[in-house]
């Protein structure tokens, strides 16, 4: 079977655009590890109803998101990102540094 499972038992999984809260300085943390690794990041106007894309080293989020979405949408689009480019070290050093440890130690 390809592209995602579907959901078996219990509640629907919550959007981004359901998130709520306030990351505080998380935001500006994870946008210093993206820029760190040489993705450019970019707000923009219009992304055509998406709130965030990644393609190509280059991350897009919709301006005039809350603080919550706009952290839940940078940390998805980053994780699509690592994942395309099969780096999920790196995902694991910047949001499980114990899982890494772990990994590192076991291989």
């Amino acid at each position: 079977m390809s592209g995602p499972s579907p959901q078996i038992d219990g509640e629907p999984l919550p959007a981004a655009s359901d998130s709520f809260g306030d990351p505080g300085d998380k935001t500006a943390l994870l946008t210093a590890a993206i820029q760190h690794h040489g993705i450019d990041l970019a707000y923009v106007d219009d992304l055509g109803g998406a709130l965030g894309t990644s393609a190509g080293g280059r991350i897009q989020i919709l301006n005039g998101l809350s603080p919550a979405v706009e952290f839940t949408t940078l940390v998805h689009e980053f994780s699509r990102l690592c994942t395309a480019i099969g780096n999920v070290r790196l995902l694991l050093l910047i949001f499980c540094p114990r899982s890494l440890a772990f990994l590192n130690h076991h291989t």
